[in-house]
């Protein structure tokens, strides 16, 4: 149940975040690929990822569940 919230809050991230979350953390991909692949460079990547988990975990901590 928590591992379907999560991912269903990573899909309302919108792109390329989403896209960028999905293939770092659940495909495994190099980050340096994927951002190369969006078209960032590797500090907006991390910079993306950063406030992509910033905003998930506010999400779920609304829901009631803290990551």
């Amino acid at each position: 149940d928590q591992a379907a919230r999560l991912w269903a809050a990573v899909d309302e991230l919108g792109e390329p975040d989403r896209t960028l979350f999905f293939r770092y953390y659940y495909q495994g991909d190099k980050l340096k690929d994927v951002a190369r692949d969006l078209g960032l460079n590797g500090s907006a990547a991390k910079q993306r990822l950063l406030r992509g988990r910033q905003k998930l975990r506010q999400q779920l901590m609304e829901g009631g569940d803290a990551p």
